[in-house]
């Protein structure tokens, strides 16, 4: 493994852009899942499962909101999901 500078990105952009289009970083993302030997997998599955780790742990809907970068509050309610242990912690803070 070669040392990397903390400096260099991980990706970088390829030609005279200096960012990344959503196109471009979704197909970087699937290449880079699809090398990991990851399948049926897209930058909506990071996406979705960081997201949705957050709230497992509790974190609050706006700081969500500001890490995921959405603009409207239903946004990221769609991505979240009650499961049974959200809801047991729930219970718990009950009892």
């Amino acid at each position: 493994m070669r040392n990397v500078e903390p400096s260099f990105p991980l990706l970088q952009v390829m030609g005279r852009r200096k960012a990344f289009s959503a196109n471009s970083l979704a197909i970087a993302l699937r290449n880079i899942y699809l090398s990991a030997g990851f399948t049926n997998c897209s930058s909506h599955t990071g996406r979705r499962s960081s997201i949705s780790q957050l709230a497992n742990k509790g974190v609050g809907i706006r700081i969500i909101q500001k890490f995921s970068g959405h603009k409207q509050l239903q946004s990221v309610q769609n991505y979240l999901d009650a499961n049974e242990e959200m809801v047991k912690n729930a219970v718990e803070l009950v009892v």
